[in-house]
C-alpha cells in the first residue's frame, strides 16, 4: 500500500492543485511571479537550474521571503531547511574563528588536525541545539565563544584548561558581529559559498536520482568542501533539499515554465 501511494504521490498532488486553480480556490500568481525572474534570466534550457536557485534563496537564512504557496504541502520540511541552513553556515563560521585563533596561537602557525575540528563541531552543536532559534546565538555567544577560545589555546598549550579572558572577549566580540548579526559582511560572503555548493549538488543530483529515492550516502567523506568538519552536514542537507526541490518541479515544473516563459 505504501508503494501505490508513492507511486500516486505526483499525481495527487497535481490534481489536487489542478481541481483547485479551476474553482478558484487557490491562486498561483505569487508562485509565478517568484519563480518568473529566475526563469526568465536563463539563455539556457536549463530551467531545473533556474528553479533551484530561486528555492534556495527562498530557504536563504538571509530572506525575508514567505515562502511560496505552492509549497504548501512543504512548509514544515522548508521552515527546517531555513534552520538547518542558518546553523550550518554558524557553525562553519565558528570553525573558521577556531582556526584562525588557534594558528594566530601556534608559535609555527600550525593549522589544527582535521579531528580537533570535528571535535569542536560536536561541541558548538551541543551548545545550540536546544537553544530556540529566534535568540540562539545571542544566547550561544559567550559560551561558544568560551569553547573556541579553550580550544584554540590548547592547539598551543595542550595543558591549558581556562582560556585566557581577552581570547575570550576577542572571540565572543567577533561570534556577535559575524555570526548573531546575518547582515555582516563575513555572513553574506559565507552564505554565497554554502549556496554555491547547494546549488551544485541539486543540479548534479537531478541527473543522478529522481524524487522519492532514498538519500544517498555521502560522496564527499574526507574531501574538504571549504570548512573544515562539515563536509558531510552539507551533502546531507543538499540531499533532503533536492528530494523536495525535485518533486516540486516534477508536479509544478511544467506550469512555472509556461507561466513564465511563453508569456514574454
Amino acid at each position: 500500500m505504501k508503494k501505490e501511494l508513492q507511486d500516486r504521490a505526483v499525481a495527487n498532488e497535481r490534481e489536487y492543485f489542478e481541481e483547485r486553480i479551476s474553482r478558484g480556490k487557490f491562486n498561483i500568481n505569487q508562485a509565478i511571479n517568484w519563480v518568473k525572474p529566475s526563469l526568465q534570466s536563463e539563455n539556457s534550457s536549463n530551467h531545473f537550474g533556474a528553479f533551484s536557485k530561486a528555492f534556495l534563496n527562498i530557504l536563504s537564512p538571509l530572506t525575508t521571503a514567505q515562502i511560496p504557496s505552492t509549497f504548501l504541502f512543504d512548509i514544515p520540511r522548508l521552515t527546517n531547511f531555513r534552520k538547518d541552513f542558518r546553523d550550518l553556515i554558524s557553525v562553519q563560521l565558528c570553525l573558521l574563528l577556531f582556526r584562525e585563533l588557534a594558528m594566530s596561537l601556534h608559535p609555527r602557525r600550525q593549522a589544527p588536525l582535521e579531528s580537533a575540528f570535528n571535535a569542536l563541531r560536536l561541541e558548538i552543536w551541543a551548545i545550540i541545539s536546544d537553544l530556540p532559534d529566534r535568540s540562539k546565538y545571542a544566547l550561544a555567544a559567550p559560551s561558544l565563544a568560551v569553547q573556541i577560545a579553550l580550544r584554540a589555546s590548547q592547539h598551543a598549550m595542550p595543558a591549558t584548561t581556562i582560556p585566557p579572558a581577552a581570547l575570550v572577549n576577542t572571540a565572543q566580540r567577533w561570534i556577535e558581529t559575524n555570526i548573531e548579526d546575518t547582515s555582516s559582511k563575513v555572513f553574506s560572503v559565507a552564505e554565497n559559498r554554502v549556496q554555491g555548493y547547494f546549488l551544485n549538488h541539486l543540479i548534479s543530483a537531478q541527473g543522478d536520482c529522481i524524487p522519492q529515492t532514498p538519500l544517498r550516502g555521502c560522496d564527499s567523506e574526507g574531501q574538504t568542501i571549504w570548512a573544515l568538519g562539515t563536509e558531510t552536514a552539507m551533502w546531507l542537507l543538499a540531499e533532503r533539499m533536492h528530494r523536495v526541490a525535485a518533486f516540486h518541479w516534477v508536479v509544478f515544473g511544467d506550469v512555472y515554465v509556461r507561466e513564465s516563459c511563453e508569456t514574454n
